[in-house]
């Protein structure tokens, strides 16, 4: 169910600002692609520990999609 196996553990805290990153970038599909990843990501991004350490966002770095 989670990285380490049935316990929410420090791995997911230490993966899910990737995940946040990743959505903040329309990279989603990169993860979505994977049902597995997905729902782990969905599951990690619920969590009251992970939304209460999500920058709001007029913080995070603006998107530069002129590339």
């Amino acid at each position: 169910e989670w990285l380490g196996g049935l316990q929410y553990s420090l791995a997911d805290v230490a993966m899910a600002p990737f995940v946040e990153r990743l959505e903040h970038l329309g990279m989603w599909n990169l993860i979505g692609s994977c049902p597995e990843a997905a729902r782990w990501s969905r599951d990690i991004m619920m969590q009251a520990t992970v939304i209460a350490s999500c920058a709001p966002a007029d913080y995070r770095l603006p998107l530069d999609r002129r590339q």
